[in-house]
């Protein structure tokens, strides 16, 4: 049982960092100057689906313990990734640029499942369909107190992490990534767990079941900075020597305001040849 647990666990936090690398690696080469805004939009919805997945509990023997883990939350640190290749890449500002999307893309799934929950009347003159709607509502009636205390966790960490990356950016002057990528991720998961949890699960879950959760998430934090670590060096190599037809486009230059001076440039070319 030992090892099948260490098995899920990894495999759990390698597929969802082989889903974020895939996704990242095929906007670069194929979205080229738009790809940060289509990372952004994928690793919104991904943190919707993390979040949903947090009612669910799973449990692993690990250290010849069983811990609980909430399923969402374990592939939640991979967004983390996501941030921190934005921030690395592309700026501050489009970092930051991304944790306001997020905090969007949560408010408006939390509304919408309130007014789905209590405002749509359930079918009663369909008695299969009337208890599927109840069963809905009774499993998703949690979500939107997961949605609010995932909103407040996300900003608060996605913050912390945007402002201790570049702030060690700037005095190793972009030296030591593994310096910068260890420090904020940690400091910013550690924020994020304790303010998700207890803010979903406080007087739902016992408290003992809450810090276990909080300690399973903090140990796939540490399998996954040492993912997203190796994968933001292999990303700085790809750039470099301009790999699968990849190359840097390093700056907070990279904006809405260059995307359409590039097009108004690729016009006037058109014209120019016409």
């Amino acid at each position: 049982m030992e090892v099948g647990s260490w098995g899920t666990l990894f495999a759990t936090v390698l597929f969802s960092a082989i889903l974020v690398s895939v996704v990242i690696l095929v906007t670069e080469r194929f979205g080229k100057v738009w790809a940060p805004i289509l990372i952004v939009c994928f690793l919104s919805g991904m943190s919707i689906v993390f979040d949903y997945g947090g009612a669910r509990q799973t449990e692993l023997t690990l250290f010849n313990t069983t811990l609980f883990f909430a399923c969402g939350p374990m592939m939640w640190p991979v967004i983390a990734l996501g941030q921190d290749y934005l921030n690395e890449f592309y700026g501050k500002k489009i970092a930051l640029n991304y944790t306001f999307g997020i905090f969007l893309a949560k408010v408006g799934v939390a509304l919408a499942t309130i007014w789905i929950i209590f405002f749509l009347p359930v079918p009663v003159s369909n008695e299969a369909l009337g208890e599927t709607a109840h069963t809905f509502n009774s499993i998703m009636a949690g979500a939107p107190r997961i949605n609010i205390s995932s909103i407040v966790a996300a900003i608060a960490s996605f913050a912390t992490n945007v402002y201790i990356f570049s702030k060690l950016k700037e005095i190793t002057k972009g030296k030591h990534l593994w310096l910068r990528n260890i420090a904020a991720s940690l400091i910013a998961l550690t924020v994020d767990s304790i303010l998700f949890f207890f803010g979903s699960f406080a007087f739902v879950l016992p408290w003992g079941v809450i810090w276990n959760n909080v300690f399973s998430y903090l140990l796939i934090c540490v399998v996954t900075i040492v993912i997203d670590l190796a994968f933001l060096y292999i990303m700085v190599h790809i750039k470099r020597k301009g790999l699968f037809g990849i190359h840097s486009r390093v700056g907070e230059k990279l904006t809405i305001q260059t995307m359409a001076s590039e097009e108004v440039e690729k016009e006037t070319r058109t014209a120019a040849v016409v």
